[in-house]
């Protein structure tokens, strides 16, 4: 029996003069052309309509649940006003709102309204104060998000996106000190 048959073959590969190369197969090919059916480069028009179609229909649908979410916002400014006795379970409530409209704002355009949905959310977690100082800066959140929709401010916003940015931290650091 040859020796060379019952050797192991990474052994028997080093043993030989010339480097032998292994090809695995392209699982990552078989993927990406659905096991065969995309032919070609790869791009299949079809599928980017439909990646597009249902991009363009979550688009509309998350500015559908922004309208939404605005007027639950004005809502629950006047309930914090209204129902003083009531404002911990409130604050609850907007944080739950400001909390959604950070996970789309980004999406449909509005990274502001990310950007001071965030700023609401984890102020209203995590500070202690009480009394008319939360009451200010979340109406000052309030505010921003509902001027920023309905301006509209798309994106950053430029100078108007950076003043309304610098207002809202000035607003912050005037009522609320740092540990």
């Amino acid at each position: 029996m040859d020796n060379a048959a019952n050797q192991h073959p990474i052994l028997y590969d080093m043993a030989e003069p010339e480097p032998v190369i292994y090809t695995p197969p392209n699982k990552l090919k078989d993927k990406v052309t659905l096991n065969g059916r995309i032919a070609g480069d790869g791009y299949d028009a079809e599928a980017l309509a439909r990646a597009e179609a249902n991009a363009a229909a979550l688009t509309d649908k998350l500015l559908q649940e922004a309208a939404l979410d605005m007027a639950r916002l004005e809502d629950a400014r006047d309930k914090l006003d209204r129902h003083p006795s009531r404002r911990d379970e409130q604050f609850s409530e907007l944080e739950r709102i400001a909390h959604d409209i950070t996970g789309y704002g980004t999406t449909i355009g509005f990274d502001l309204l990310t950007r001071f949905g965030r700023s609401l959310s984890l102020f209203l977690r995590r500070t202690e104060i009480g009394g008319t100082v939360k009451l200010k800066v979340a109406r000052a959140h309030i505010d921003a998000m509902i001027l920023v929709y309905r301006t509209p401010i798309r994106g950053l916003g430029g100078k108007n996106g950076e003043a309304l940015t610098a207002m809202l931290n000035l607003t912050i650091d005037k009522f609320v000190s740092e540990p």
